[in-house]
C-alpha cells in the first residue's frame, strides 16, 4: 500500500515540478468527457467492492474461510477491498469536482488518474485473492 502511495505522490510532484503543460481541464471537452467516464468508472467500481464484501461475509461459516481467519489471509483480502474502495471514492470525489468546478486544476486531473492506478492496484490484488478463494469454497 505504501509503495503504491508513493508512486502516485512521485507522479504528481514530478508533474508539477516540471510544470507539465497536460490538458487545460476548464476549456477541454474531452477531458470533462474522460473525467465523467472515470467518475462511472469509479462508481461501479465501488459497487462491485460492495458485493464482494456481501459475498465474503455470506460464506464466513465456511471452513475455507474460517481457516483464512486463522491465518490472518481473510483480514487481509477484506483490507485490499477497503483500500480500493477508498481510492476509488476519493477519484469520484475528485471527478465530481473536476466535472462541476470550472476552474479546476490540471494537478487534480493528475490526482484523478493516480488515485485510479492505486485503486486498480489494490483491487487486481484482490480479485487474485477473491478468485483463490472461489475456486476452494467448497473444500
Amino acid at each position: 500500500m505504501i509503495v503504491n502511495l508513493i508512486i502516485s505522490t512521485l507522479l504528481l510532484l514530478v508533474a508539477w515540478y516540471l510544470k507539465l503543460p497536460l490538458i487545460d481541464v476548464a476549456s477541454n471537452v474531452g477531458a470533462t468527457s474522460i473525467i465523467g467516464t472515470l467518475v462511472q468508472i469509479s462508481a461501479i467500481m465501488i459497487g462491485f467492492i460492495i458485493t464482494a464484501y456481501s459475498i465474503l461475509i455470506s460464506v464466513s461459516d465456511k471452513p475455507l474461510i474460517k481457516n483464512m481467519n486463522i491465518t490472518g489471509h481473510y483480514s487481509y483480502l477484506l483490507r485490499r477491498l477497503l483500500f480500493a474502495g477508498l481510492f476509488f471514492g476519493l477519484n469520484l470525489i475528485a471527478g465530481l469536482y473536476m466535472l462541476f468546478v470550472q476552474s479546476a486544476s490540471q494537478y487534480i486531473f493528475i490526482f484523478v488518474f493516480s488515485t485510479l492506478l492505486v485503486a486498480l492496484v489494490f483491487l487486481i490484488d484482490a480479485a487474485r485473492l477473491f478468485l483463490k478463494l472461489v475456486t476452494h469454497i467448497n473444500d
